[in-house]
Parts: C-alpha cells; sequence; structure tokens
C-alpha cells in the first residue's frame, strides 16, 4: 500500500494547529492572568507568541519564520525538560516533549509540506 501524498500538505497543517492548540492550552492562563512580575509569564508569552508565527509561517513563501519559530520552540521546550527533570517522568515532562518533537520537526522541514 502507498502513502496518500495528497494529504501531505493537509498533515502539515494540522500538525501547525495541533502545536499552537496545544502551547494556547497549556500557556494561554499564565499570560490572561498578567503576572508581569513572575518569569513563567514572559515564557508563556513567548510560547503563545511563536505558536501564532509557526502558522502565519505557513502562510508564507519563505520558510525562515517556520524555521526561526521551530528553533525557538524547540530549544525553550528542551531547557524546560532539563530543568524540569527529577528522574522520573510525568505530565508535564511529556507535554514538554511533544512540544519539543514539534519544534523540531518545523526547525528541520520548514514549509515542506
Amino acid at each position: 500500500m502507498k502513502p496518500l501524498k495528497r494529504g501531505k500538505q493537509l498533515a502539515g497543517w494540522l500538525l501547525r494547529l495541533a502545536l499552537a492548540g496545544f502551547i494556547a492550552i497549556i500557556h494561554y492562563h499564565v499570560v490572561r492572568e498578567f503576572n508581569y512580575k513572575a518569569p513563567g509569564f514572559y515564557f508563556s508569552l513567548i510560547y503563545l507568541i511563536l505558536a501564532v508565527l509557526i502558522v502565519i509561517g505557513g502562510l508564507l513563501n519563505s520558510p525562515g519564520l517556520t524555521i526561526i519559530s521551530g528553533l525557538f520552540i524547540f530549544v525553550l521546550s528542551v531547557y524546560f525538560l532539563i530543568v524540569s527533570f527529577k528522574g522520573s517522568s510525568d505530565r508535564y515532562l511529556m507535554d514538554r516533549f511533544i512540544i519539543a518533537t514539534l519544534g523540531f520537526y518545523f526547525l528541520t522541514s520548514g514549509n515542506k509540506d
């Protein structure tokens, strides 16, 4: 059986929307509280901005915005994975791992959907 090549572009967009939605679910409530004195506020704000840029990057002809956004999402997520690892896995680590994986995907593929 051969893969469905016509669905590759739709799959790329579904990944973009899934990443943006996942980040929004995790980080929107932190930004909404607007505790600008907490570092978590700024990290959540950066995540939300990068999620929007991943989606916008898909609309552009140049893959640059997608690659840069993917790089920062990947690096931030790996940083939080390393900092928060305490010897066992939990939901927080898996959330960060999924986000890091999707960020790495867009870093390596750009807009090649």
